[in-house]
Order: C-alpha cells, then sequence, then structure tokens
C-alpha cells in the first residue's frame, strides 16, 4: 500500500472535508510521484472552480473589484 501523505501546501488548498477523499485516493494510487501528479490536477480543478465561483458570486453579490 502507498504511504504517501498530502504535504501542507497541498493542504492548503483542499478543503478538509475534501482532505479524507484526497487520502483515501493516494493510497489507491500505486505510485508517489503519479499520486503527486494527479493529485495536483484535483487540486488545480479545486482553485479554478473557487476562482470562478468568488468571481461570479462576487460580480453579483458584493463586488470587490
Amino acid at each position: 500500500m502507498n504511504q504517501c501523505k498530502l504535504n501542507k501546501n497541498t493542504l492548503r488548498y483542499v478543503k478538509k472535508k475534501e482532505f479524507h477523499r484526497a487520502n483515501i485516493f493516494l493510497s489507491m494510487v500505486p505510485t508517489c510521484k503519479e499520486a503527486g501528479f494527479v493529485l495536483s490536477l484535483y487540486v488545480l480543478h479545486i482553485n479554478i472552480t473557487m476562482v470562478i465561483i468568488y468571481y461570479y458570486h462576487g460580480k453579483r453579490i458584493i463586488s470587490p473589484w
């Protein structure tokens, strides 16, 4: 079984709810290198989603710009 753990940089991006799911995911990926690559895509997807949500909701509700 893969012993990879999430690092602190990743933890800053992954919500607490997602942390357990991400750990389960890491345990299923064969190597640390693959786990890091795929998880970085997963984290990137979360970031893009959050930016889109903040952008649209910010514009609609209270615009920070």
